[in-house]
């Protein structure tokens, strides 16, 4: 479930199309925006930056040649 809501999130800005809604049976119907439980909101928040912080500091010494 975890990679099919990445796929969600990322490739469908969290819009549920009818694959998703076919294997994760979730309540939203299609073109209706995934609500994504509290708990996991915040561990994806967490996920997301520090990746990003990754990301920045890879670029930076990447650019420090």
């Amino acid at each position: 479930m975890r990679s099919l809501l990445r796929n969600l999130i990322v490739h469908r800005s969290g819009i549920v199309d009818a694959k998703f809604k076919d294997m994760s049976h979730c309540k939203e119907t299609i073109g209706q925006e995934y609500d994504i439980p509290d708990g996991q909101q915040e561990i994806y928040r967490k996920v997301a930056e520090a990746t990003g912080i990754a990301l920045i500091k890879a670029a930076d010494e990447a650019l420090q040649v």
